[in-house]
């Protein structure tokens, strides 16, 4: 049974026996990020994210991306950064709407090919975004090329996605909206 003070969050519900969690989780609220990494401009909650992001200023780096010049000291995290930047479909080229360009890059990690556990990485041929969701990427370039497949049964408007497609026509619902074909 934990005993002791119980600390409860000035800004939600959020409570918790643990003075620490709660410093932690009260800066979610303030946005406070009081610890400074001393080589960049990043900036944590807390002091144990500051310590693990310092090592990527560590000259100790013994693994290396042979895709570009990142390094790190844990295969684990050169792992992780190969699989959210390097694995997967890449696009080719500047705008297209007719027919995008692909080529797979396949990324081998401890000799095997096709690592379990590896996603593929959708890049937006337009900007920066990137992902491993295939349906996001394709919301996202509708963002681009200002494409909206969704259309409206009760007016004129248009979207880009099926959800907010249904929120829409359920103004029209809770309204009692009828459609001029059912009147």
């Amino acid at each position: 049974m934990v005993t002791g003070k119980i600390h409860h969050c000035p800004y939600c519900s959020y409570i918790t026996h643990n003075k620490t969690h709660m410093t932690i989780h009260v800066r979610k609220h303030t946005g406070e990020r009081p610890h400074a990494c001393p080589h960049c401009s990043y900036r944590t909650v807390q002091e144990n994210n500051l310590k693990r992001h310092v090592l990527i200023h560590s000259k100790e780096k013994i693994h290396s991306c042979s895709y570009c010049k990142f390094r790190t000291d844990t295969l684990g995290a050169l792992q992780r950064h190969i699989q959210r930047l390097h694995v997967g479909s890449f696009a080719i080229g500047g705008r297209s709407d007719t027919k995008k360009r692909h080529h797979t890059l396949q990324v081998s990690l401890g000799g095997r090919k096709n690592t379990p556990g590896m996603s593929k990485i959708h890049r937006c041929p337009y900007c920066s975004y990137s992902t491993p969701k295939k349906t996001h990427m394709t919301s996202h370039v509708r963002i681009h090329t200002k494409e909206k497949p969704f259309c409206c049964l009760y007016c004129p408007l248009r979207f880009t996605q099926k959800g907010n497609l249904h929120k829409h026509m359920m103004t029209h619902v809770k309204n009692n909206y009828v459609h001029p074909s059912q009147r």
